[in-house]
């Protein structure tokens, strides 16, 4: 999978990158900037969006949400650590990851995500993932 990280931490952004190749995916990013993250999105539309909240220029990830969300309608997961805010736009996203999380999950997140996609039965959702309901967008993951 082609996978938009925005994620201003620069540490984690590290280990989601590495963690991410290491699992043979493709990463745009990561960038913790909102223009860059677009940018990167128009060079190369992602299957899936990993957006922080809230980021180092300022930016907000809710900007980047619903622009990815029109142009390309791809699925998204907020990265945050406020959960009623990212409840708030259930309309953009399919689910949260809740911070803090072990950047060495994103890995299984996205496994899962890909299984339920394929319409897998799945047993449980794993530990730092929300799904919004409807997980809107999980579908274009298959």
């Amino acid at each position: 999978m082609v996978i938009l990280v925005a994620e201003d931490d620069g540490l984690t952004a590290l280990a989601i990158e590495m963690a991410l190749r290491t699992d043979g995916h493709e990463v745009l990013g990561p960038t913790g900037l909102v223009e860059e993250a677009l940018q990167l999105a128009q060079s190369r539309t992602p299957d899936l969006a990993l957006v922080d909240l809230e980021l180092a220029d300022g930016g907000d990830g809710i900007q980047i949400a619903r622009q990815l969300h029109r142009r390309y309608e791809i699925p998204l997961l907020f990265t945050s650590a406020s959960a009623e805010r990212a409840r708030a736009h259930v309309d953009v996203a399919i689910g949260l990851l809740r911070k803090p999380y072990d950047p060495q999950l994103v890995p299984r997140v996205i496994a899962f995500l890909s299984r339920l996609a394929h319409g897998e039965l799945v047993a449980a959702v794993p530990r730092p993932l929300e799904l919004f309901d409807p997980p809107r967008g999980v579908a274009a993951l298959a």
